[in-house]
């Protein structure tokens, strides 16, 4: 493949994001149930996706430890997809609330501790190495760049728009519940273009290691 069919494959992608998401807002609500409820259809896709992701990352991984750090990231995000943040825990190890709250075990807090460290130390190092280079491959139209540049931005427009709503109601801002409907529908969407913008990307990086 060449880098005008990577380009084709993310256009695709892109594409395909907004035609479900469209098809979603006229959609009945059993339909949108089945496809974005919290572990449905878009969201098992999701985690499948980050995880084919992390197996190809593997695979050229070769003695380069970023490779290793790239897949840790990617099956975090995975387990994330399939609710592991709170399905074995006191609540939900994304909220402050955990960290300090009497009611969760020490073991836990511990353990979650670790794990948010790790991924913070990782993604440090990841930026200090790497980001220079990814801002350049951007540039060049580099296409393994390219899709991992438009996973972070999804990742970016996805995490910004999730409890849109609420946080906007925070402030005495209230928006239309067509307007919710269409918020919530991008964002569970747009969530599932993240893996597949990383797993062409990890293709595309596969050849060139070839």
């Amino acid at each position: 493949m060449n880098n005008r069919d990577y380009y084709g494959l993310y256009g695709l992608i892109l594409g395909g994001l907004v035609d479900v998401t469209i098809f979603l807002q006229s959609a009945s609500a059993d339909v949108r149930a089945v496809l974005i409820k919290e572990g449905g259809f878009v969201e098992s896709l999701s985690a499948i996706g980050y995880f084919v992701g992390a197996i190809l990352v593997i695979l050229i991984r070769r003695k380069f430890i970023y490779y290793t750090y790239a897949a840790f990231i990617l099956i975090l995000f995975g387990l994330r997809e399939l609710d592991f943040h709170n399905r074995f825990t006191t609540m939900s190890v994304s909220k402050i609330k955990f960290y300090v709250s009497p009611e969760v075990l020490l073991l836990e807090k511990v353990i979650a501790i670790a794990i948010v460290l790790l991924l913070l130390y990782i993604l440090i190092r990841l930026i200090k190495t790497h980001f220079n280079g990814l801002i350049n491959a951007i540039k060049k139209g580099e296409p393994s760049a390219l899709g991992v540049g438009g996973g972070i931005l999804l990742i970016l427009i996805t995490k910004t728009l999730d409890g849109l709503s609420r946080k906007l109601a925070s402030v005495n801002i209230i928006v239309s519940d067509n307007m919710a409907k269409l918020v919530e529908t991008v964002e569970e969407v747009f969530e599932l273009g993240i893996p597949l913008m990383f797993i062409i990307a990890a293709a595309a990086r596969f050849r060139t290691a070839r």
